[in-house]
């Protein structure tokens, strides 16, 4: 049996490691941190499948699926809630309206001002930590896990046939990809407010998601920036902005302020690469989209091995 290495735990390495358990292989998984403790477990996290094309498409629909599945299980942290997704120009329905559990196109009289067009659909809400921690249970039973800081791929190449590098941001050190950049992102957490459905206007980059629990605020994306010391401003603009939607959220409102850098690349790194007797698979690079790509992704890793 060939033996195989996945690096990286956040949600891209851990749908890895789960998708090749299912189709027969065991796994040494390495990681410097526990899952909770990546920049997976900060994340916002919804699915978005808008305008997606091509093997980005069919990675965000192998996810949806997931998703819908893990959603009839209570300790999944996945909970399918409606969303109002509001666009400033005219959009053609999503190619998903069809298999999301239910979608609606609002009409011309109900759309919010200023808006060309608006959809109301069912659409799958992640728990990060919980559900981080609901792939890592799976993960600890089947599979070795080594928590070890990696400073090259080449410290494994000797002892396994294949290695699946989901390393995130840090595939910049680990594989010298120079590609690779940080995206600081901030949100807002509430856990004293009830919001009925989530709002993404994605133009605007203002939206609110409601988990079980609470409901996250955002958002902002900082190019190039693994920090920010502005975090009292960053707050003020997210409020502002949300405020237009949603007259009664204010600064008392907020419980938590919490920070995360994004895994930035122009387009996913998903290859492979031959090194003497070894087999490295790259996939990495997802930005803002781990969670919407991270299914579809592991499925291709399995196709890639048969």
């Amino acid at each position: 049996m060939q033996k195989i290495a996945v690096v990286g735990a956040g949600i891209i390495g851990l749908s890895t490691t789960l998708k090749l358990n299912q189709n027969g292989h065991n796994v040494e998984l390495f990681s410097k941190d526990n899952p909770t403790e990546t920049n997976s477990s900060y994340a916002g996290a919804i699915w978005d499948g808008t305008f997606k094309e091509g093997v980005y498409r069919e990675w965000s629909e192998v996810s949806l699926l997931q998703y819908i599945h893990d959603a009839k299980s209570k300790d999944s942290g996945v909970t399918l809630k409606e969303l109002l997704q509001v666009y400033r120009t005219e959009v053609p329905e999503p190619w998903f309206k069809n298999i999301v559990p239910m979608f609606q196109v609002i009409s011309e009289k109900d759309k919010p001002y200023g808006t060309k067009e608006a959809h109301y659909y069912s659409v799958p809400h992640i728990n990060p930590k919980k559900y981080l921690e609901f792939l890592f249970e799976k993960v600890s039973k089947a599979n070795t896990i080594v928590y070890r800081e990696l400073e090259n791929l080449d410290e494994l190449i000797e002892d396994f046939d294949i290695v699946i590098n989901c390393s995130g941001l840090g595939a910049r050190e680990l594989v010298k990809d120079p590609t690779m950049y940080p995206v600081f992102g901030q949100l807002l957490l509430s856990d004293s407010i009830n919001i009925e459905h989530s709002y993404m206007d994605d133009e605007d980059f203002t939206y609110y998601f409601s988990h079980e629990d609470h409901v996250v605020f955002g958002g902002v994306a900082l190019k190039g920036k693994e920090f920010s010391k502005d975090q009292e401003n960053i707050s003020a603009e997210i409020t502002q902005k949300v405020q237009k939607i949603l007259p009664q959220f204010n600064e008392s409102k907020i419980s938590k302020i919490q920070t995360g850098v994004r895994p930035g690349r122009k387009s996913v790194r998903f290859e492979t690469e031959f090194f003497e007797n070894t087999t490295i698979i790259h996939n990495y690079g997802h930005e803002g989209l781990g969670y919407t790509y991270a299914w579809g992704c592991a499925s291709s890793v399995v196709e890639k091995l048969k």
